[in-house]
């Protein structure tokens, strides 16, 4: 809480927070390069993206976008419940406005489970935005507007268009530009000469973009099927 209230006092619009193994790659979502794009890209209506939990993929879709690598990222609804651990995130001014003042009123608990299992995920907060208690009777939506920022695996489907007007049928750069991502047709020579494929060095990020998301997929699904066979439900943290 010391951080949020530093990020407050010098007037921090957005700020991340890791902890001391925050940055380990496997336990992130996101490649480390890409930690600018999802400031770019973040919804406006965010109080916190989790750039850790690996594991979990699914949530309403908001958008798709490159980062400066060509690596294609999602931002997804954060609703996830019986889930801890939030060691790499980021959030907005409007997000230590609003804890403050709940705290300040309710108390608070653990920070990790309390945020992304409790503020996050549960249903709190009644149709006036009023709090009326986790999972209680009346609450429609929860305290906190939460996303997850991942590394994308498929570019099909969920087609539609993000509350910021990114595009999430396809890969964009936040500046609206068309940007290679992920897609088979990378490096494909196009009938429209309008489309810029962007070239050698284009294909290449996306190549290794691909290889990125490859292995990524290839350990988490060597992790699910681990704990699928023993009956257990995990988080990114249960690998360290």
């Amino acid at each position: 809480m010391a951080y949020w209230q530093t990020s407050l006092d010098d007037s921090l619009q957005n700020a991340f927070i890791f902890e001391s193994d925050g940055l380990n790659p496997s336990l992130l979502s996101i490649p480390v390069g890409a930690l600018g794009s999802v400031v770019t890209n973040a919804p406006l209506d965010y109080d916190l993206v989790l750039l850790n939990q690996p594991l979990f993929t699914d949530g309403t879709l908001f958008s798709r976008f490159a980062d400066k690598h060509g690596t294609g990222i999602e931002i997804r609804e954060w609703r996830e419940r019986g889930v801890a651990g939030l060691g790499a995130y980021l959030f907005s001014k409007r997000f230590v406005e609003k804890i403050f003042k709940h705290v300040a009123k309710h108390g608070a608990d653990l920070v990790d489970a309390w945020l992304i299992d409790k503020a996050c995920a549960s249903d709190s907060v009644d149709a006036g935005g009023v709090f009326v208690g986790f999972d209680a009777k009346h609450a429609v939506t929860p305290l906190l507007k939460c996303y997850h920022a991942v590394g994308m695996q498929d570019t099909r489907g969920d087609a539609g268009e993000g509350a910021n007007g990114a595009a999430s049928g396809g890969v964009t750069e936040g500046n609206g530009v068309a940007a290679v991502g992920l897609r088979k047709r990378v490096g494909e020579k196009k009938e429209n000469k309008d489309v810029d494929v962007g070239g050698d060095a284009r294909a290449s990020a996306a190549k290794e973009a691909r290889t990125w998301v490859s292995a990524k997929t290839a350990e988490v699904n060597k992790v699910r099927a681990l704990f699928a066979e023993k009956g257990l439900r995990t988080t990114a943290d249960t690998l360290r």
